[in-house]
């Protein structure tokens, strides 16, 4: 997509999150730094990822605050409120929000493109998911029931295609990104380097520990608690980087102290193992839970389990 279209969908988000709010007690974009301290890895870093991950592929929110990568089939049968039973072309959607199953008298909405709101029942008794989670981990398709699912907001068209969703479209869904963001707050998230993501849960996360190789400044180690992020070169030749909690960057070669295991957030069963020195090879970023104090949310506290750490 170009870069012009990135910078106007951005735009617009900021803007609406001006008007609208993000709701939930959180304040609106832009989040300013607080005073006397440096900017950190915040939603307007956050945002810019998710939109690079929804032109590969779409985005499932689900209903324990994990997010992922995923996609719809290409047509899905539908049946409104009134009218007859039809087939979407997924090509025609902007987001689907599923029926909440414990509101007796809540349905399925569809939102177009054209900015048109469907209501009714999505006849999608299970949601099947293709990750790609590197060589040590087999692709596989993985079911969701669908009451696992809260929304899925669909991959966004090619180049030249993003005119076609009307503002109103995207003023309607506007408070999926709100779950997006808060899902940061709950998980830690993989981001790969086909720009897909999924939230996880780290294996023994209090004792995760990366190291940095400077040719400046040496050799030194830091635990996750103390990170923010972690940025992998994706060329022969980038630096990774690692972002601290109080905002300083350093540049270098990233290792993990030892291999990186975990479980994907939505299916329990479904584990992951990354080799200490193929981090590189096998993900582009890792982003960790980030304070709710950075949206507004006060307290300091992730919302989410915390692993001991």
């Amino acid at each position: 997509m170009a870069r012009s279209a990135q910078k106007v969908f951005l735009a617009a988000l900021v803007a609406w999150g001006v008007l609208l709010g993000l709701g939930g007690g959180m304040s609106p974009l832009p989040l300013q730094a607080q005073e006397g301290r440096p900017p950190v890895f915040g939603p307007r870093d956050v945002l810019p990822m998710f939109f690079r991950a929804l032109q590969t592929a779409d985005l499932l929110i689900l209903r324990d605050g994990s997010v992922a990568s995923g996609s719809l089939p290409d047509r899905i049968p539908f049946e409104p409120l009134a009218g007859e039973r039809r087939d979407l072309d997924r090509e025609e959607l902007v987001a689907v929000v599923l029926a909440d199953p414990e509101e007796a008298t809540d349905r399925d909405r569809v939102y177009l493109q054209t900015g048109e709101r469907l209501t009714g029942t999505l006849n999608l008794e299970a949601f099947r998911m293709r990750l790609e989670l590197g060589d040590s981990v087999e692709t596989k398709e993985l079911p969701l029931d669908r009451e696992q699912v809260k929304a899925v907001l669909l991959r966004l068209p090619g180049r030249g295609g993003l005119h076609r969703i009307s503002p109103a479209a995207f003023q309607q869904v506007f408070g999926l990104f709100n779950d997006l963001l808060v899902s940061v707050t709950k998980y830690d998230l993989l981001v790969f380097p086909t720009q897909r993501v999924a939230s996880v849960v780290f294996e023994d996360r209090a004792d995760l520990a990366f190291t940095l190789e400077s040719p400046i400044f040496g050799t030194f180690t830091f635990a996750a608690r103390q990170l923010a992020a972690v940025f992998f070169g994706q060329e022969e030749g980038d630096p990774d980087q690692l972002l601290l909690q109080n905002g300083d960057r350093v540049s270098g070669r990233v290792t993990a102290q030892e291999d990186v295991r975990g479980t994907l957030a939505a299916w329990e069963g479904v584990s992951f193992s990354f080799s200490k020195e193929g981090l590189r090879e096998e993900l582009r970023q890792i982003v960790f839970r980030m304070p709710v104090r950075l949206f507004g949310g006060g307290g300091g506290r992730p919302v989410g389990p915390r692993e001991g750490d």
